[in-house]
């Protein structure tokens, strides 16, 4: 967790970037904060599908790497495994071909790692201010919640939420917003990446990747930080 400007801290994985782009250089006269976060399971399923299947195919864009979109399977679960996966979570395998989101989440993720392991991967709420925020919101009320925010600080904030997910502003969806699709009602845990590669895309509703009780209490246990964090602020993610 870090600030944003004045008025907000926000963290990786949780519309980070688009939090900077619209809070960082706003000043209100009031010392109003407020934290923009995420339901840890949504972002642990949005930290497996960018960071670990690769499914826009653009893992380490800004870093000269080819897109992963046209390789084999075999190629392509190699090459992933050499970026993010290396450097991100210890990856020892060759390569991410038969890593369920189960799979990944009992054999790859560990408590030492989600609690002071990369930002990305590590609990969202480590480092908070020791003064409680003033509100909380989430992501997904994004962007909204941003009026009532803007309200309460007492600025008037101008942007076009549209036009940020285009590739000329900050959110842009070839290397930010995973690409989605409707098939809900299958359990999303089970499913390899090579079989998400053939799809090209993630669920819409990410609970379908919870059916399983063992998956969810995994998930429970790794956040246990953020769960905590949420409920002073009466906040509970029910699945």
């Amino acid at each position: 967790m870090y600030k944003v400007g004045k008025h907000c801290w926000s963290s990786q994985k949780c519309g980070c970037q688009l939090a900077q782009h619209v809070w960082s250089e706003i000043e209100g006269k009031n010392d109003y904060i407020f934290y923009q976060g995420r339901s840890p399971y949504d972002r642990i399923v949005s930290l497996y599908a960018g960071h670990f299947v690769d499914i826009n195919g653009v893992m380490w864009w800004n870093r000269g790497s080819p897109s992963t979109l046209n390789m084999s399977p075999e190629e392509r679960g190699v090459s992933i495994a050499n970026r993010d996966p290396r450097s991100l979570f210890n990856f020892s395998d060759s390569s991410v071909s038969s890593y369920s989101f189960e799979k990944f989440i009992f054999d790859v993720l560990d408590k030492k790692m989600t609690e002071g392991g990369d930002p990305h991967v590590r609990c969202q709420t480590v480092g908070f201010p020791k003064t409680k925020f003033d509100d909380v919101l989430l992501l997904n009320q994004v962007p909204e919640a941003y009026s009532g925010v803007s309200n309460k600080i007492g600025v008037e904030i101008e942007f076009d939420f549209q036009e940020l997910k285009k590739d000329k502003g900050v959110v842009t969806p070839n290397k930010h917003i995973t690409p989605k699709f409707d098939m809900n009602n299958i359990d999303a845990a089970k499913i390899t990446p090579e079989q998400w590669w053939e799809y090209g895309a993630f669920p819409s509703d990410y609970s379908c990747f919870y059916k399983s009780k063992s998956v969810k209490d995994r998930i429970l246990d790794l956040y246990e930080l953020d769960f905590e964090f949420f409920k002073e602020y009466d906040i509970y993610f029910d699945l």
